[in-house]
């Protein structure tokens, strides 16, 4: 009900208005929900306040080289947490956490900017090194940018269904609201301006070059209906020696779930390539996914 008013009202109103109701729905957080066996996976860790007003809640468990999970817009904690409780088995230390105004953290309002900045506020509060961060769909977009904007470093980044830019939010207004062509064009300024930088600039894959240390690997499906599973080859042109692997079948959320998916994020970790292969595997629901390495 609330998008079809404001899809109405959008027409009438001079753009800047526009702009700011439109910004204004776009940034309501919504909570997703949290699966049984995820909440036990966390009511057994240890759970650490952080950030200024110690508002931010993030989870810690297992011994060895630590790892942190970020979460995608819209999404928690919990959903990192099949990766995060296999890497944890695995010799990791694993740090799932709630970005603001998600899951069980404070805030009212969701950006990228709180991506950012909150996954730097965590990695100082852990006062560690970091072995490794794997992100989701936007998480994995701000965790590429936290580098640079915030210093954050790691020895290994795992992207999964990363946007080569913040185009995933534009476009979901542009198909639910319709606003005029300027309004869509504020809400890119917007978006690239919590990136510190121009829209173009994004677009080309600014946030996830190569800084000379580290590796990468991507993870797309060719059936995700967010994230274009082409923008790899944006990304490999600013970071060539990425490793990519491309699913079938999952979609956008269950290639966090997939078997798979999860043992070549695994040997990423343990610094192994992905093999030249493809790999069939049955899905609990019965789907199945195809697997490819290219690196």
């Amino acid at each position: 009900m609330l998008v079809r008013i404001v899809r109405l009202l959008l027409p009438l109103l001079p753009h800047r208005l526009a702009f700011a109701l439109t910004r204004a729905l776009a940034s309501i957080p919504s909570n997703a929900p949290l699966k049984a066996h995820d909440r036990k996976v966390l009511d057994a860790a240890l759970r650490i306040e952080f950030g200024r007003d110690r508002r931010k809640v993030a989870w810690v468990w297992g011994q060895g080289p630590t790892v942190v999970f970020v979460h995608g817009w819209g999404g928690r904690a919990g959903q990192m947490v099949g990766l995060a409780d296999h890497a944890a088995r695995d010799g990791f230390r694993s740090v799932v956490f709630d970005v603001q105004a998600h899951g069980e953290s404070a805030g009212r309002s969701v950006s990228f900017r709180h991506f950012i900045d909150d996954l730097a506020e965590l990695s100082d509060f852990l006062a560690v090194p970091i072995h490794a961060c794997v992100g989701h769909s936007a998480g994995a977009l701000c965790m590429m940018a936290a580098r640079e904007l915030r210093g954050l470093r790691a020895a290994h980044y795992v992207c999964l269904c990363a946007p080569r830019a913040p185009y995933v939010p534009v476009r979901e207004i542009a198909q639910r609201l319709q606003p005029r062509e300027a309004v869509l064009r504020r809400c890119e300024a917007h978006y690239a301006a919590q990136f510190e930088r121009s829209w173009q600039e994004l677009d080309n894959g600014c946030a996830f070059r190569d800084p000379g240390h580290g590796r990468l690997l991507l993870v797309y499906d060719m059936d995700d209906a967010r994230v274009d599973n082409s923008d790899d080859a944006c990304i490999r042109s600013v970071w060539p020696a990425a490793q990519v692997i491309k699913t079938r079948g999952l979609g956008h959320q269950k290639v966090l779930w997939d078997a798979n998916v999860c043992r070549y994020v695994l040997e990423f970790l343990h610094g192994a390539s992905p093999s030249r292969r493809a790999i069939m595997s049955g899905q609990d629901d019965g789907a199945s996914s195809t697997v490819a390495a290219d690196t």
